[in-house]
């Protein structure tokens, strides 16, 4: 039997075997999504849902271009400002940053008519860790550079690359001792629809992802 579900990432049907129970299913489901967007591991994925490579690929390098600007968010830099090479180096960053979440799926149970899947996360600790070096390569070297710079738009983008470039690094520098906070657990709720798809809300997904990435 199928059952249509309609997730953040995909609207791809989501296939329920006789021989398995619906429960099941969600959790291997909502274990597939998460493996496929930050693992790049589609194929389980690709089992449950029918959908392309193509697809699957997709959604992995989405949350890859997503999660590398958001690094540059968190740290202050203006990611449309800097060059391809250093681009590409904060893209290599969110690879690497990726590969390291940690979230264990429990099984779905069904309460008040819903299933529910709780993961529990482990916050990664790269920013604090990294923040006070970042505060400091600002203070020593770039601060009074960028006072000066005020009503130069040429010099301005010249230290905006200099300032990503010098980031990058710091937080390169700590990828090697990165841990992780205290567990939190995020709860996701799969509902029905009146089309009978079965969705699991936007913010559900945007939520475990801030948690993780622990970028709120």
């Amino acid at each position: 039997m199928r059952l249509r579900f309609a997730g953040i990432l995909t609207s791809a049907v989501l296939l329920l075997t006789g021989c398995g129970s619906a429960a099941n299913t969600y959790t291997q489901y909502v274990q597939s999504v998460l493996d496929c967007t930050y693992r790049n591991a589609t194929d389980d994925y690709l089992q449950l849902t029918g959908v392309t490579q193509t697809e699957a690929d997709t959604i992995y390098t989405t949350e890859v271009e997503r999660t590398a600007q958001l690094i540059c968010t968190k740290m202050d830099v203006k990611y449309d400002m800097l060059t391809e090479k250093t681009k590409s180096g904060y893209t290599e960053l969110a690879v690497t940053l990726l590969g390291k979440v940690r979230y264990t799926v429990q099984p779905a149970v069904r309460t008040e008519g819903h299933y529910q899947v709780s993961i529990v996360s482990e916050p990664i600790d790269l920013w604090e860790q990294s923040l006070g070096d970042v505060e400091a390569a600002y203070v020593d070297e770039f601060a009074e550079d960028f006072a000066k710079a005020e009503g130069s738009e040429m010099r301005q983008s010249w230290l905006e690359k200099k300032w990503g470039t010098t980031v990058l690094h710091i937080l390169n520098e700590h990828m090697d001792t990165l841990g992780y906070q205290d567990p939190v657990g995020v709860i996701i709720q799969i509902n029905a629809d009146e089309e009978g798809r079965y969705t699991i809300s936007a913010n559900s997904w945007t939520y475990l992802d801030a948690v993780l990435l622990d970028v709120y």
